[in-house]
């Protein structure tokens, strides 16, 4: 509606008869509606605004910090002539006291829609999550929201594409502090029942970092899934694959194309975490030396990674290819994401491979942190001593005590030297 076609009138008397006797404002010869505004004669301020469409509706009009401002109070007859001047009564008394009705009004609904639990994830990935886990794309997804498939890097539609039966669809109307104990136990039941228990378990782990976020916030006071047991019971997992299964491994990569190729060899190689291997930059290569710097790594501690035989060859490849600062990325802005969908094409590599070989036996499942636990173990297997096997990994607990305060050798060279052994370990996988 233009708002230049906006007149007031005045009227002797306001009632309800007198409301619905009014006539409609035109329609003018270009089709454009307009509208006029009542003004209630014994309620100064309050307008009945009458549009073309035969909508009536409430509005008081007022000024505050020396400008016009407009309240709307809502839609006649849904709000009686009486409900309408009550309101309208409290909006300026409001006002006299030096308050902007308006502005509270759309307050108020900011915060009721920020308090609902889709929103209120949204707000977590936002101001917690995303600065402080290269993972918040994967905690996205677990809270039941989803990034706007058409624009990947933007999350500010994140709360209008819920993730069909997660938890930001199940309490799509909810507000976050109204979701009690139960209703947790009772979402965490059902995925239990549509995935594997293990993983309602990480999504346990990730509510409870949820509420406590929000209890900090104080958008709830006190968190619903406090004192809830995982569904399903764990043990450290120690899946280490053997010389046979690695080398599966390293000849079904033979299938894939860069950049997934190279990340999983890396892992391989390298025996790095999944996301440091993933975001590798060009500018952390320092000649034969890979420096993971303290804010990507895990530990919060930057991390020297030497780089020997087949994993130097592999990053001076792709350094001489990349045209932008990372090296395992498909977009050239970030790095690669995707690890499920990679994953299963490798395990289907492998299948086509032991189909060939083995086809008695079928490979057990693994993961990709299953790689670090095998290289440790394998370097322990060769003879690296097993501390410096963990310095490799990167492992702040290596260095134990004293030693770990006042001990500031690198062991590079140590750990170059394991790294050499592992290599040449790898290499004979063929011979396997």
């Amino acid at each position: 509606m233009d708002l230049r076609s906006r007149k007031s009138h005045r009227i002797e008397r306001l009632t309800k008869a007198a409301i619905e006797s009014l006539p409609l404002p035109p329609i003018d010869a270009e089709g454009n509606p307009s509208a006029v505004e009542i003004a209630d004669p014994l309620r100064k301020s309050l307008y009945l605004i009458v549009q073309s469409s035969g909508h009536k509706s409430w509005a008081v009009r007022y000024r505050h910090n020396g400008k016009t401002r407009k309240l709307t109070l809502g839609s006649w007859p849904a709000i009686d002539l009486a409900t309408a001047r009550d309101l309208a009564t409290r909006a300026l008394r409001a006002v006299a006291e030096g308050r902007d009705p308006q502005a509270e009004k759309l307050e108020a609904r900011r915060q009721a829609r920020t308090d609902l639990f889709p929103d209120a994830a949204r707000q977590f990935i936002i101001r917690y999550a995303e600065g402080r886990n290269r993972s918040w794309d994967d905690q996205l997804r677990l809270l039941g929201l989803r990034l706007n498939p058409e624009k990947p890097d933007d999350i500010d539609p994140a709360v209008r594409l819920l993730v069909a039966d997660g938890f930001a669809q199940r309490w799509a109307t909810k507000p976050a502090r109204d979701i009690t104990k139960k209703d947790v136990i009772d979402a965490l039941d059902a995925l239990s029942d549509d995935i594997s228990p293990i993983a309602a378990n990480r999504r346990l782990t990730l509510l409870k970092t949820f509420f406590n976020w929000a209890v900090s916030r104080d958008i709830l006071p006190f968190s619903p899934a406090a004192g809830i047991k995982p569904p399903a019971p764990e043990s450290s997992r120690d899946r280490v694959l053997s010389a046979e299964e690695m080398r599966w491994v390293w000849s079904a990569t033979d299938a894939m194309d860069d950049p997934w190729q190279s990340f999983f060899r890396l892992l391989l190689l390298t025996a790095q975490r999944r996301d440091e291997v993933a975001g590798i930059r060009k500018s952390e290569i320092h000649g034969n030396t890979w420096v993971i710097p303290a804010e990507r790594s895990k530990t919060k501690q930057e991390h020297a990674v030497p780089l020997v035989g087949s994993a130097a060859e592999i990053i001076q490849r792709l350094s001489a290819s990349a045209d932008a600062d990372w090296l395992l990325t498909t977009t050239g802005s970030g790095p690669i994401k995707g690890y499920s969908k990679a994953k299963a094409a490798l395990d289907a590599a492998i299948a086509a491979i032991t189909a060939k070989e083995r086809p008695d036996i079928t490979m057990p499942g693994w993961t990709l942190h299953d790689l670090r636990r095998t290289a440790t173990s394998g370097m322990a297997a060769i003879g690296v001593d097993p501390h410096i096997a963990e310095l490799v990994l990167g492992h702040r607990g290596a260095l134990k005590g004293v030693a770990r305060v006042y001990n500031r050798h690198s062991y590079l060279p140590e750990k170059r030297a394991a790294l050499v052994a592992w290599d040449a370990h790898i290499a004979y996988l063929p011979f396997v």
